[in-house]
């Protein structure tokens, strides 16, 4: 009996240690190839999306982002896409199967963000958005099993930001939206199930929940020095919840507070930017240390922005090496990146590795 109960444990721990990752309402190409560090970061064309304090420190009077696209593949992804781009049309089926043998035990993961036709009026922002973020894992032919995750979430952010003391900016978001998500996962033993004359059906299984629900960040940037900074920002303040207080709905984003600096070094036109955060700082998932700390640095100048529009991205995300770079072309920005999240407790347990890409035009008075 104590066999039993210690092998059951052991399995339930196993399902809870996977898939551990650190989720966000929205993720950036430029703050993965900088360690996933953004706190203390200047103000730029997205920052006001993780910290909207950075909104009080440009006297821009208007602006307009005809549209910002951010997508993030798994490597593994990328390796899917690619074998099923090499298939032939005279493989048989056992020839095609065998071609993604080593795809068992690999998380599939595509995430997308579009955000069209964000404003800003001086110290004001809107920014509608709609994010979708799947994920689908096979395990290996000796115990079959698919998961699967498809969350899907559209709405708005109103952002603003006032300046105090010349030295700190302190900024509000509210970001009311409406989510839809279903996450199942079914066994080869399950499938006999749905077998006539069984009435089981797909949602018994993988129920969609859904809810309107309303998000709030505040945030803080203090200008220590002309070449130092810190800040501070709390993300879905006491959770985000959801309006309707029946069962049918999503967990809420969690409370996320952290805090970071940045140092700017400067060499001529270039800049050398190092920041770091400390992130989630309360921890209710018991995770690795290392895991809440994020190093970056972003080398990098300004030509026809008040942004760095070239450059290159360095840094460690939850003990991983992270590397990007950006380009500016007027008509259109890029930031493409290459970076890896932690599924389970400690860093180097269970390693994801991933690409991210962002595309954006914006015209600025």
């Amino acid at each position: 009996m104590m066999k039993r109960s210690l092998l059951c444990v052991l399995i339930l721990l196993s399902e809870y240690s996977h898939a551990i990752e650190q989720k966000s309402v929205f993720e950036s190409s430029r703050n993965w190839g900088r360690g996933g560090a953004y706190v203390a970061a200047y103000d730029s064309d997205e920052a006001t999306r993780f910290n909207p304090a950075t909104l009080a420190e440009t006297d821009i009077s208007f602006q307009m982002r005809f549209y910002q696209l951010d997508l993030s593949l798994a490597e593994a992804t990328v390796d899917t896409i690619n074998d099923l781009a090499d298939t032939s049309g005279s493989e048989d089926g056992l020839s095609f199967m065998r071609k993604f043998d080593d795809k068992f035990g690999d998380k599939q993961f595509f995430r997308g963000q579009f955000s069209p036709l964000s404003m800003r009026f001086g110290a004001f922002e809107f920014s509608p958005f709609v994010v979708l973020d799947t994920t689908l894992e096979i395990n290996s032919p000796t115990l079959p099993e698919s998961k699967w995750l498809s969350d899907t979430y559209a709405g708005a952010s109103f952002s603003y930001s006032r300046k105090f003391f010349t030295s700190l900016a302190l900024g509000l978001t509210l970001r009311p939206m409406y989510r839809w998500k279903i996450d199942g996962k079914i066994g080869f033993t399950d499938l006999m199930d749905f077998l006539p004359p069984a009435s089981k059906q797909f949602s018994d299984i993988s129920p969609i929940v859904s809810g309107f629900g309303l998000g709030v960040d505040v945030g803080g940037v203090w200008q220590v020095s002309p070449k130092f900074r810190w800040g501070l920002v709390v993300q879905n303040v006491g959770d985000m919840g959801y309006f309707q207080d029946y069962s049918t709905k999503p967990e809420p984003f969690r409370q996320k507070f952290s805090t970071g600096i940045l140092s700017r070094n400067q060499w001529g036109p270039w800049n050398l930017d190092f920041l770091a955060d400390i992130q989630d700082l309360e921890n209710r998932d018991g995770l690795n240390l290392l895991r809440l700390l994020h190093y970056g640095l972003e080398f990098g100048t300004s030509v026809i922005s008040r942004d760095h529009d070239y450059g290159i991205l360095l840094g460690v995300n939850e003990g991983y090496i992270t590397t990007g770079v950006f380009l500016d072309l007027l008509l259109v920005r890029f930031d493409i990146s290459n970076y890896a999240v932690e599924d389970a407790f400690n860093p180097g347990q269970d390693r994801d590795r991933r690409w991210a890409f962002s595309a954006r035009t914006t015209m600025t008075f």
